[in-house]
């Protein structure tokens, strides 16, 4: 019997990424005939000794540690690609480390891209060959397309859930202070983390607890508005959501604080796809984000919170898409204005659609797929990883990823210690729930092996359509 390809995928942001990734899994094994394992973004040294993909999936090489690390194993057999899950620069001047000028990814084998534009801004760096970079949209964005519907929660399950009245009118804002908790408590780690990233290396960046205080600031005010919010819209819910990668810990007192003052019409939420909550709210307030732009998919007015943005935060180009306020009365009034059923403008929906297009590339549904069909080529010319013998470096990773195959331990389990039973832990910059269980992972396997006899006859034909060389138009 044909040995199957094996292919890797790791999985960042639980609440961001897992989703998407167990579908291009279940594409992978049910149209290509691979096995696919995802596992815990960070932990590949613990499993690749022991499981010996062909291919390894991971959304960055920004550490140059780690890129010289995996250096050395490509060498070996094993293929690598990149497949971002953040991949429009919002801020312009981070261009540089997106594009990894202060990495090494000359062991890429294949470097995904969102759209034409950050392939021109890879060649213009010099930093990936033309022939390794294939434009193919955001996969992530299928599940705002009709072919995934059936893995999107309804409106009024996501209201209810939260105790939330489903007959009134939803804002949602969606924050994005990622750094705010680090200042005067990790201060240390930052500087470490941004050095090892090469961010320090562009001006900007330069000074990370600067960063961190600024934006410290700007959260500070932000929810003395939200307390504004809550007062001046007694009629609707508001909905509160942080980035996966914020300090959730800083929002408990404020959440109690609102629940209290305003029970069953506020509700702070931590762990849902953004996709669910999004189709819940009638509007967004968000600060350049990528939650954003999928508003926009959706046809969501959206504001562009720029007297948050600490008069750096603020990409023009994105806040183009969204009525753009710089003051709280201006933010007041755009939300009232919006209640009434005032419309956007013409101006700002054709920007949506140029955006759209200049920094997603299509939303037609076949993103995963497109992806599926480059991940299966490369697998297919993998010779397969073999272990580096020569290499003692290695050895001592190697020894502990057969031991943790031996003892079944899950590649983020310690070895020693016993199995704890599932929490939502809050790890050390405060998030919860952030990083992926191997219950996650067979919870969403199981999500769409339920809708899988619905699933097929929607996306045989595109796959299809992809091995037989086409090309959408």
């Amino acid at each position: 019997m044909k040995k199957k390809k094996r292919i890797m995928i790791g999985v960042d942001h639980k609440w961001r990424d897992l989703a998407g990734y167990a579908y291009l899994k279940w594409l992978l094994e049910e149209f290509y005939d691979c096995e696919v394992r995802l596992f815990r973004e960070g932990c590949e040294s613990r499993l690749m000794f022991a499981w010996k993909p062909d291919v390894l999936v991971l959304n960055h090489l920004l550490s140059i540690k780690r890129a010289r690390w995996l250096a050395g194993i490509h060498r070996h057999g094993l293929k690598i690609a990149l497949l971002p899950t953040e991949g429009i620069p919002t801020l312009k001047f981070s261009m540089p480390v997106q594009v990894g000028k202060f990495t090494d990814l000359s062991m890429v084998d294949l470097q995904f891209v969102w759209a034409p534009r950050m392939k021109k801004a890879f060649l213009d760096a010099g930093t990936v060959p033309e022939e390794k970079l294939k434009v193919i949209g955001v996969p992530r964005f299928d599940f705002y397309h009709s072919n995934l519907q059936l893995l999107v929660s309804a409106r009024d399950d996501i209201l209810k859930k939260y105790q939330l009245d489903p007959s009134k009118r939803t804002l949602l804002w969606t924050t994005n202070f990622t750094h705010a908790g680090m200042f005067q408590k990790r201060e240390t780690f930052l500087i470490k983390d941004w050095n090892n990233l090469g961010l320090m290396q562009v001006k900007e960046f330069s000074d990370p607890v600067a960063y961190a205080r600024r934006e410290y600031e700007c959260r500070a005010l932000a929810m003395k508005f939200l307390d504004k919010l809550v007062r001046n819209f007694p009629d609707i819910n508001i909905m509160l959501k942080p980035h996966p990668s914020e300090e959730h810990t800083f929002y408990f007192q404020i959440e109690e604080k609102l629940k209290t003052d305003a029970p069953g019409r506020f509700a702070v939420i931590y762990k849902e796809y953004i996709w669910d909550v999004l189709h819940a709210a009638d509007i967004l307030l968000e600060r350049s984000c990528t939650t954003g732009v999928e508003a926009w998919l959706l046809g969501k007015p959206t504001i562009e919170m720029k007297l948050f943005s600490g008069g750096f935060y603020f990409s023009e180009e994105h806040a183009k898409g969204s009525i753009i306020v710089e003051d709280e009365t201006a933010a007041l009034d755009s939300i009232r204005d919006l209640l009434r059923g005032e419309s956007l403008s013409q101006d700002i929906h054709a920007h949506r659609e140029q955006f759209i297009r200049d920094w997603c590339y299509r939303n037609d549904g076949q993103r995963t797929i497109e992806c599926a069909q480059h991940l299966a080529q490369l697998a297919g010319v993998s010779d397969g990883f073999y272990f580096p013998w020569m290499s003692l470096r290695y050895y001592k990773t190697a020894l502990e990823s057969w031991a943790a195959h031996l003892l079944k331990k899950q590649e983020y389990e310690p070895l020693v210690s016993k199995a704890q039973p599932r929490q939502d832990k809050i790890d050390k910059l405060g998030r919860i729930d952030k990083w992926v269980q191997q219950e996650d992972i067979l919870s969403w396997n199981g999500k769409i092996q339920r809708i899988s006899e619905r699933l097929f006859p929607l996306v045989k034909p595109l796959v299809d359509f992809y091995r037989s060389g086409s090309t959408p138009t």
